[in-house]
């Protein structure tokens, strides 16, 4: 059971990763111009992860309290989500956002 708990953190980790980059896909695909997709690009992604050191991570310096945090994951995620859609790609989306909460569904059960 050590095992698929270790593995359903490192999904974990790996979803994270995975919206820092559909946030930068937005960015490099929305701007116009090479200047604004580089700012669009790097920023966002940039912005997400200040964000979410602060606020969400388990060291964070700022750690919210439930339902806050649940919140707040919620709204982060569902950026990598509308993201993605945004982008035009609609299959990564709906694959992302069910991959999150069946993630955070065994991460509340498993109390992760």
């Amino acid at each position: 059971m050590a095992a698929v708990l270790a593995a359903n953190l490192g999904i974990r980790f790996i979803l994270e990763c995975c919206l820092l980059v559909a946030v930068g896909n937005w960015g490099i695909t929305k701007g116009d111009g090479w200047m604004m997709k580089t700012l669009l690009g790097a920023g966002a992604p940039l912005l997400t992860a200040v964000v979410w050191g602060l606020f969400m991570s388990p060291k964070a310096s700022y750690p919210l309290p439930q339902p806050w945090h649940l919140l707040m994951e919620a709204a982060i995620f569902g950026l990598g989500t509308a993201s993605l859609f945004a982008a035009g790609h609609t299959r990564l989306g709906f694959l992302f956002l069910s991959s999150a909460v069946v993630n955070r569904l065994l991460m509340a059960v498993w109390s992760q």
